[in-house]
């Protein structure tokens, strides 16, 4: 009897041990272990004491990271059905386009078969049946539900990612040999088996190129496009196109310049990066209080790849300074919009060594 009994317990001690080790290993290996509630932000850091970037997520409650994904980096918000894509490299210099639960769960790889030499970045539509992966800096391959691929394009323009529409259905990209050469805005229709070409629209001016990858920017209901660029007379403007190539104009970015903009869901009011670094809210319908600082450079750093958060009571950057202008070297902050209406706003640091950070769309599901 006592035989029997010390089997069991050793048969229970190896079952615990054995628990314990599975849990302690990369997430990427099993599926479903556990289940975290969705976070408002998500964004790739680099942890203390680690060469790997890792995808984080917080809550506004409390500003405490949680590490969802080990090894990964993230170029996109997560879907509104809680599925997230990212890039993992392999300290053999293999890259992987992974899909993943919200929480970093049930981990699948995408595009296996492809000879692809160099993974530049992958985004994931708001539906979460389309992934576009830049590859080799020029092409765009879409992956419909996992499975279906094809080949978009061999023309994007190095140094710029693509974007998706608000609502999965179409993305748009720029085509050009050379930011520094003439280039064009094309979008096509993605939300099938078969893309559809919409337009080709030439940009009537030079991009900006100062720090961070230039993309191309949706307004909230999906009918336009915007992007800071440069015209003839050295004075930036935000240039707007119908998806459709039909309507464009132009907003004259005076006095602050403008390399990186975002927009208010009601278009009243622009988010720019502008050229001292210094982050403003631009309004597009007041003459008179046109601009209003929501978080100052100081002459010493960059304010870079805005977002703001789906109800627009805050708004997300990387502040990265000027004299490390490298990935992962940037503090992630946060300010509250209604507090920056004060004379020196303060925004709040969530984290270091940051690359990009998104919102989760809570309240869209």
């Amino acid at each position: 009897m006592k035989r029997v009994t010390r089997n069991i317990t050793l048969s229970v001690l190896f079952s615990v041990i054995s628990l314990l080790f599975l849990f302690s290993c990369d997430p990427c290996q099993y599926s479903n272990l556990y289940t975290l509630e969705p976070g408002d932000i998500y964004f790739t850091a680099i942890p203390v004491n680690s060469n790997e970037p890792s995808i984080f997520q917080i809550n506004l409650d409390n500003l405490t990271p949680v590490e969802v994904v080990r090894n990964g980096v993230l170029y996109s918000p997560p879907s509104l059905d809680r599925k997230m894509v990212f890039i993992r490299t392999h300290f053999a210099g293999l890259q992987e386009v992974v899909l993943s639960n919200l929480d970093g769960t049930n981990h699948r790889v995408l595009g296996k078969t492809q000879e692809w030499r160099e993974k530049n970045c992958a985004i994931l539509s708001s539906d979460g049946k389309t992934v576009a992966v830049v590859v080799n800096s020029s092409e765009i391959w879409i992956i419909r539900n996992e499975e279906l691929i094809y080949r978009l394009t061999n023309k994007l323009c190095p140094g710029t990612f693509p974007a998706f529409s608000p609502d999965g259905s179409k993305i748009a990209f720029i085509e050009g040999q050379s930011l520094y050469k003439p280039v064009s805005l094309t979008v096509h229709f993605v939300n099938s088996n078969n893309p559809v070409f919409i337009t080709s629209k030439q940009i009537p001016g030079r991009l900006i190129e100062i720090f961070g990858d230039i993309s191309p920017t949706w307004t909230a209901d999906g009918r336009f496009l915007a992007l800071p660029v440069e015209f003839e007379d050295n004075v930036d403007y935000l240039w707007f196109t119908s998806y459709n190539g039909t309507n464009e104009q132009s907003i004259e970015i005076d006095i602050v310049g403008c390399f990186q903009a975002i927009l208010s869901s009601n278009l009243n009011f622009a988010y720019l990066s502008g050229r001292d670094g210094t982050l403003w809210r631009r309004s597009l319908v007041d003459s008179l209080n046109r601009y209003r600082p929501v978080s100052f450079s100081g002459g010493t750093s960059y304010n870079i790849y805005p977002q703001l958060s789906p109800n627009e009571e805050h708004i997300l950057y990387v502040r990265i300074f000027r004299d490390d202008l490298v990935p992962f070297h940037g503090t992630l902050e946060l300010v509250k919009l209604s507090q920056s209406l004060k004379p020196t706003p303060q925004p709040r640091i969530i984290s270091s060594n940051v690359y990009k950070a998104f919102w989760f769309a809570k309240n869209e599901r």
